[in-house]
């Protein structure tokens, strides 16, 4: 009978360091799991946080080439209107087709923003992740421009044909030709219509700026939440970890 309660004893204490010892294993092995999991986490979300300040650096270039381009177009077109050099002219055109996508980009833009490319301003803040909202504040100012273009137009083919070209602005009486294409091109008319082109890329830059901020101070404050909750979990394996060996110690090595 004492050799059946012994037996009988040793069993259940067997049982039980099964129970404890399955228990602990489990326990470690799934905190273990679970940190490299969120491990994963905070090195896929420091990728997006790259590609966050990355995407903002180059969004904010572009809007800045769209913002140069148009202020360029202006001081050009009124250079040839006044000197009669056809070198300006020849400039404002091509700056007006890579701009609009009809010929390839120059290599003297960024090299990150496809140069060699045949594609339209439109197309890159597409590809770079603009908005909706943001694009359509670009079309107004594309809208504008087209309107202005046709008045810069005008007072360039009078200045090459030596004669009042029909267009929106209408000549004085008495007024040359010349004369006609250099106040056109400088009368606060003009000048109101270049401001209301650049209100809304000045809007669209302030937008853009604001909305890649924000993403790049999300993305990093997601960072620092995944990279304490990494740190909690390497502290709670450890304690497993450390609990597990003295279990071993002490029910198995030497009980």
């Amino acid at each position: 009978m004492k050799t059946v309660s012994i037996l009988s004893a040793v069993q259940k204490r067997r049982r039980s360091l099964v129970r404890e010892f399955t228990i602990q294993a489990t326990v470690t092995i799934i905190l273990i799991i679970v940190t490299l999991i969120m491990l994963l986490f905070v090195k896929r979300q420091k990728e997006e946080l790259i590609h966050a300040q990355w995407q903002t650096k180059l969004l904010l270039l572009m809007s800045q080439e769209v913002k140069q381009a148009s202020q360029d177009l202006t001081r050009l077109c009124r250079l040839f209107v006044v000197t009669k050099n056809m070198d300006y002219k020849l400039e404002y055109g091509y700056i007006l087709d890579w701009r609009n996508g009809t010929l390839v980009r120059p290599y003297t833009v960024n090299e990150n923003l496809y140069p060699g490319e045949k594609i339209s301003h439109k197309d890159i803040l597409i590809r770079l992740g603009c908005k909706d909202e943001e694009l359509a504040l670009l079309d107004k100012a594309g809208e504008l421009s087209e309107k202005l273009v046709e008045l810069e137009d005008q007072a360039m083919k009078c200045i090459e044909t030596g004669t009042y070209v029909a267009g929106p602005a209408s000549i004085l009486p008495g007024e040359s030709a010349d004369d006609f294409a250099v106040r056109i091109l400088h009368d606060k008319t003009y000048y109101k219509e270049v401001e209301k082109i650049m209100e809304p890329i000045d809007i669209f830059i302030k937008i853009l700026d604001g909305r890649t901020q924000r993403e790049v101070l999300r993305s990093s404050a997601l960072v620092d939440i995944y990279g304490f909750i990494s740190l909690g979990l390497l502290i709670l394996v450890i304690i497993s970890v450390s609990g597990f060996v003295v279990f071993l110690n002490v029910a198995v090595i030497s009980p």
